[in-house]
């Protein structure tokens, strides 16, 4: 393993980390902000598979939500997980999963790439939508991507504090709520 470096790995185009270019190495080592401690050791081990180093080497999480047409927005581990790794998402998801995420105080990513797909009724539509979105975000250059990282540290950062105080918020919220009614 090629410690401090971004690696680049050429596949199947259905993740952008694949196609960022042809096998290359780009030096991340003052980029890329390095894991918090719960990213750790080997992804190859039982006690850390779903918590991989492999987040150190990526920019975007393409995160696959269970079910696109639910009537309202869901929210599950898959989603939250590119908050804990200080990492840019793109969801398929329900309609209004950003929106909904943007409510419990994260910060999403607008600003480079286009979330109007959360916004769209139709599932097929919106995955269209995203699919289009991943493909914008493949074509762009990776010293742009790097560039955007390394300018939005305190986003990834805020992000990343805004779900470690997620437990206490929601459960500050129910309390407020069952209080209304005493």
């Amino acid at each position: 393993m090629i410690k401090d470096k971004l690696i680049l790995v050429p596949s199947s185009p259905t993740r952008v980390n694949d196609i960022f270019s042809q096998g290359s190495t780009v030096d991340c080592s003052t980029a890329l902000p390095k894991m918090h401690d719960l990213i750790i050791s080997d992804p190859y081990t039982v006690s850390t598979a779903f918590q991989a180093d492999f987040y150190q080497h990526i920019a975007c999480d393409i995160v696959c939500e269970t079910v696109l047409s639910y009537p309202y927005p869901y929210v599950s581990e898959k989603s939250l997980r590119p908050f804990a790794c200080k990492r840019m998402l793109i969801i398929l998801g329900p309609k209004g999963i950003l929106k909904l995420l943007r409510t419990k105080g994260f910060k999403t990513f607008g600003d480079f790439i286009d979330e109007t797909y959360d916004d769209i009724d139709d599932a097929g539509k919106r995955f269209l939508k995203v699919s289009d979105e991943i493909h914008k975000l493949c074509k762009r250059p990776l010293f742009e991507i790097v560039d955007y990282m390394t300018e939005n540290v305190t986003t990834f950062e805020h992000n990343y504090q805004t779900l470690v105080n997620l437990k206490e918020l929601e459960i500050n919220s129910i309390k407020s709520q069952i209080n209304q009614f005493n």
